[in-house]
């Protein structure tokens, strides 16, 4: 807990000061590498029971879900209800769904880094579907970026009571 409020500080004092991710994301990668020196937590075996949680809606679960599926990997897809989140949010890393918490207690958390994470470990015809090369996986990136872009357009118009709005 201490070390993701280390690098969150970082990353806001960054923010703060107006400087850009090329000089934040230095700074954040020398915060986990420390970590992972440590121990690889999340490190994901195919045997290994994950659970996901998220709200009884496809949203940013399906995603999750459809890679948890497509990599085989051995899950359980726990609902949250409406009314049981503000009891949740709380003891949630960031105070939001989805999370995958792996059967060593190890919390993943937003829906496009838990997404990337997965596509690197799920194979389909003996090919990751994250690409190794940095140039594709840029374009992947970009087009998740831009459908995250769409999505956040999209989002304000589930709300419109009528046609008039």
């Amino acid at each position: 807990m201490r070390d993701n409020l280390r690098l969150l500080g970082s990353l806001l004092c960054g923010v703060v000061l107006g400087l850009s991710a090329a000089h934040i994301m230095p700074c954040a990668w020398i915060v986990l590498r420390k970590k992972k020196k440590e121990k690889n937590e999340a490190e994901i075996s195919k045997n290994e029971k994950l659970r996901l949680q998220y709200f009884d809606i496809p949203a940013l679960g399906e995603p999750i879900r459809v890679l948890l599926s497509l990599g085989r990997f051995n899950w359980i897809d726990e609902r949250v209800a409406y009314n049981e989140w503000p009891e949740i949010k709380p003891k949630t890393k960031w105070g939001q769904l989805p999370i995958l918490l792996t059967e060593n207690n190890y919390i993943l958390t937003q829906s496009k880094s838990i997404c990337r994470y997965l596509a690197k470990l799920v194979v389909i015809e003996g090919s990751r579907l994250y690409p190794d090369d940095p140039a594709l996986a840029f374009r992947v990136d970009e087009l998740m970026d831009a459908l995250e872009d769409v999505r956040a357009k999209i989002m304000p118009t589930i709300k419109i009571a009528d046609a008039i709005e």
